[in-house]
Parts: C-alpha cells; structure tokens; sequence
C-alpha cells in the first residue's frame, strides 16, 4: 500500500499553488491508483472543514493566494472597501473552495486522460487476442480424456458395441452397433474460446457453446427418455421419437421434447436460466411449476420464478450462426460473453457499468475489434495478459 503522507504534503502543495510541474506529476501518479483514493478524500474532506469550521484555517501566504483569485489586477478598478472579519473569512471560504474545486478537477482530468490512454493502449494489445476456435475435451465412461484437436479423423473409440468417430468436419459422431445397449455414459467439455458439434447415438445434433458441458450415454437405452445434463449453453436438434421423450437437465431445471429445436442457456455466473423454442414445442419444468413452449418464446426461470415472454430467436442463436447479438443486453452480460469466447478474466475495480448495449459484430474477429466498439461507447478499460480491467 503507498503512503497517504505522499499525497497530504503534495495535495497541499498544489492548494497553494506551490507545486513544482515534477510536484503535479507526482501527485497525480499517486492518486491514479485507486489503492489512495481513501487518503485522497481524506485530504479533500480536511481541506474544506478548515475553511468551513475554521475561523482561521489558512497561512497569511495561502490567504493571500485565494484573494488574489478575487481581486485580479485586471478587474475593473473599484472603490476600496474595508472588509470586516466575516466577510473577509466568506471572500477566503469562496477561493479555497475554488482552489479545492481546481485541483480536483486536475486530479479527475488527468485520470480520465490515464484511463483513454490504457483504453486506447488495450485495443492495441487485443489485436494479439485471436477469437475462440473448434475444440473440446471427450471423456469416455472409463475415465479417459481425448483432447479432440490432436486427433485426426476417424474412430476414436468403441464402448459397448458403439463406435464414437471424429467426423471429417471435426465433429464427433456416434454409430450404435447391432449389440449396442449398455448404458455408459460420456462427456463432452469446451473450455472459453472453445466450440464444438457433436451427433449423439439417436441422431440428435448438439452444439456446444464455449465453457459449456454436456453428459449423455454413448448409445440411449431401447425405452424410456433420452436424458442428458447440460452446464452452459447448446442449441439443440433432437431426433424424433415419440415414444422417447428428449430430456435436458440443467441444474433443477428440466426440458422435455419428442423432436425439436431449442436454445438452453444455463451457465452458473448468469443470473438466470434461459430456453429458447425455435420449431416444435416444448415442455420446460421446475420445482413444483411447468410450462408448455411454444416456437417463438423463450422461458426464463430465475430466483425460483418460471416466466414465459415472446423471444428474439436471431439474438438467442446467434452464437450457433458466428455472431455476437445484443439487444438493450445489460453491459455486465456482454463482457461475460467476450470472456467465454475470448477467454478473459473480469475485472471491475469501480464496479460495472451501468449501461446497456444494441448492435453486433462476427465471433471470428480478433478482440481489439469488439474493444474498438467498446472505446466508441465511451467504456474505459486496460488489458493486462488475459485479463480485461473494465472502469464504471
């Protein structure tokens, strides 16, 4: 932590016009951290009770300072007046407060200089930054993990008489073979910046959006549900099979369907949980309510409350389509989305600002151009590494 005496022998330099130019300098290097912003008010706070509770609170050399504020040699001459105490202590309580109000404005002008300057410096440092790409983690029912990128096409394994195969196109596909039952279960993980398409055995298609995580069984049993547990987002297109409902389970939450395509959005840091219905219909269901969807709708369930509301489905999949959307989207939500995709680390040291955004930009850019968009939204940031320090 740097020293507060810094600041209170600096801040009353520049009060009294004292300050050297190395003096400004040094000041405002220090109060540019936000770790002496406590100090920093201090000094402010002590500044103004001396010239509001204070008969005398200033050096005859500081007095005379702040009345030369108001009585320049090039104010029209008048006729001498004898200034009684009061009001010559009001004449002094005017300047010191304009004298306060002066290196204030100093201190804030030179950290918003400080903050465009990091600002402008990040979009720099973000063209290095390149967009997530295809990628995923396989963990087979035994245990074993396959990092999907180093392997090339073909069958990758076999679990009770199913083959699993990395597709031509990178995906992973599943082929139930004539002895196929068994229920072993697999994962697919994405990690940020990471996206991936898998067919599971009853040829349903799934797209897993990055940070997401998905559990199923390498082939779905002869009767019953297809079930599998989702922790993040993925668009889904499930087979048709009326006589095996498709269920995802994200934490409490459940979706229910014969055959259909649906956008499940469930990631732990977002505040809810977010079904969006594109064709067929669905049934979404939570502790102790559930809700029949129909294409077009979108069911949120946060806070232990399920609620039905007419959807932008562009918006919802757009991440499937290679693009950011946002609409009216809260600031905090689209930094989150940068973060999965960009793989960033947050950071919010004057809290999140308060706003929100409308517009889009295509996932496979490099970061400096969604920070561009930021900048010109007046949103003030550094980068350090991964890490991306956002100011309110």
């Amino acid at each position: 932590m740097l020293m507060a005496q810094p600041i209170n022998h600096l801040f009353q330099r520049c009060l009294e016009g004292q300050a050297t130019r190395s003096e400004q300098q040094e000041l405002y290097a220090l109060i540019s951290d936000e770790r002496n912003d406590e100090a920093l008010m201090r000094e402010i706070e002590t500044a103004y009770e001396r010239f509001v509770y204070q008969k005398n609170p200033f050096s005859p050399q500081v007095e005379a300072r702040m009345l030369s504020l108001i009585t320049s040699k090039d104010l029209p001459k008048r006729k001498p007046v004898k200034m009684t105490a009061i009001k010559r202590w009001r004449w002094v309580a005017v300047a010191a407060a304009a004298a306060i109000v002066i290196c204030i404005f100093g201190i804030h002008l030179y950290r918003v200089q400080q903050l465009e300057s990091a600002t402008d410096n990040a979009v720099i440092l973000a063209q290095k930054i390149s967009p997530g790409n295809q990628g995923a983690t396989l963990t087979l029912s035994d245990g074993r993990k396959i990092a999907l990128n180093d392997q090339a096409s073909g069958t990758l394994a076999q679990e009770a008489g199913t083959r699993i195969i990395k597709t031509v196109n990178g995906g992973i596909q599943y082929q139930p073979g004539d002895g196929a039952g068994s229920l072993n279960y697999n994962s697919l993980g994405t990690g940020k910046g990471q996206i991936y398409s898998l067919n599971l055995p009853d040829g349903t298609v799934v797209w897993l959006n990055a940070a997401s995580f998905i559990r199923y069984p390498s082939n779905f049993a002869a009767k019953g549900n297809r079930s599998v547990e989702l922790k993040g987002e993925a668009y889904f297109e499930v087979a048709k099979d009326k006589s095996r409902p498709f269920v995802v389970t994200s934490g409490s939450q459940t979706v229910e369907v014969l055959g259909t395509h649906f956008n499940v959005n469930a990631y732990e840091d977002e505040p809810n949980q977010k079904t969006t219905l594109i064709e067929g219909s669905i049934k979404v269901a939570v502790p102790g309510v559930q809700k029949l969807i129909n294409p077009g709708e979108q069911a949120s369930f946060t806070k232990g409350l399920l609620q039905v509301a007419t959807a932008n489905t562009a918006d919802a999949i757009a991440w499937k389509e290679g693009k950011f959307r946002f609409n009216e989207t809260p600031m905090e939500e689209l930094l989150r989305q940068l973060g999965r995709w960009y793989d960033l680390q947050l950071e919010f040291p004057t809290g999140v600002p308060q706003r929100q955004f409308s517009g889009g930009i295509n996932r496979n850019v490099p970061l400096s151009s969604v920070l561009q968009l930021l900048k010109d939204a007046k949103i003030n940031f550094r980068l350090n590494g991964r890490k991306l320090i956002v100011y309110n």
